[in-house]
């Protein structure tokens, strides 16, 4: 059962990542800085959004649990 859902947080974070890449990948023009913040929460809006309507296991306490997690892991690979 963690183990289904720590594979859907990876496929969330990956999710997120090539959306964010897409948008201002090394091919891109430059982004302000601003605009920057702006594309990061609404591309982590979506994957959150993606995470929730996927099938997990465990209940909604876990599925809050594991929410927060991928919550986290997306703010880290923002700050990176």
């Amino acid at each position: 059962m963690e183990q289904v859902n720590k594979k859907l947080i990876l496929l969330i974070e990956y999710v997120w990542f090539f959306f964010f890449v897409k948008h201002c990948g090394g091919d891109r023009p430059y982004i302000h800085p601003n605009q920057l913040d702006v594309l990061h929460q609404e591309v982590r809006r979506q994957s959150i959004e993606k995470f929730r309507c996927a099938r997990k296991m465990g209940g909604e306490q876990m599925s809050q649990n594991y929410q927060q997690d991928l919550e986290n892991e997306i703010t880290e690979l923002y700050r990176n």
